[in-house]
């Protein structure tokens, strides 16, 4: 079961590992904090390696992984690591969009459009994946939702570039679980024919 842990990182531990064949290689075991207490999160050489500079004492970070209670206390072993401000793009599972009638005074049409631009000419981001778009509009003491085709990534300019077009608070970001990265999806073997005797 994939885990996010929200924490501030206390102190970063690196390791030499010595054996094996990652024997050189570096890991680090990182204690984090949250409202709730102290907890340790293992990285290993692969994710220590495209991950360690983003867990730096006092940084607020987002642990994705599994939690792993072979050694007694609870562990995270960690698979990839968010930093606070990439959160939004990297677990959006949706993405609202407010649009207030009685605030745009009949230009509704003209901030939908440049909505509209806004959402074309975003760009790709790295490792995150569009989330689709929901358009509620309030009129007269109501909300109508409308399912758009449209999917985006919401960057933290993304949504500067919509509350600038609509306006200030506009944009929800519902939150999705991540999904593990491929090193760490169980493996299925192709099993071997019986030979006939």
């Amino acid at each position: 079961e994939v885990v996010i842990l929200g924490a501030l990182v206390q102190s970063v531990r690196p390791i030499v590992i010595r054996n094996g064949r990652q024997a050189g290689s570096r890991m680090a075991i990182v204690t984090v904090e949250d409202l709730h207490g102290s907890a340790e999160a293992v990285l290993f050489s692969d994710v220590f390696r495209e991950h360690g500079e983003r867990v730096r004492t006092d940084s607020i970070v987002f642990l994705v992984g599994k939690v792993d209670h072979k050694r007694g206390e609870a562990q995270l072993l960690v698979d990839r690591v968010v930093p606070m401000e990439e959160a939004p793009e990297r677990f959006a599972g949706r993405v609202d969009v407010f649009v207030d009638a009685g605030e745009h005074n009949g230009h509704s049409i003209s901030a939908l459009e440049t909505l509209s631009g806004v959402i074309r000419s975003q760009g790709s981001v790295a490792d995150a994946e569009p989330a689709p778009m929901r358009l509620l509009i309030r009129t007269g003491g109501r909300v109508v939702t409308m399912d758009t085709k449209s999917r985006l990534c919401p960057t933290p300019a993304m949504i500067r570039s919509i509350e600038g077009a609509l306006t200030p608070g506009c944009v929800r970001v519902i939150g999705v679980a991540p999904r593990l990265s491929r090193s760490d999806r169980p493996s299925y073997r192709r099993r071997q024919p019986l030979s006939s005797v």
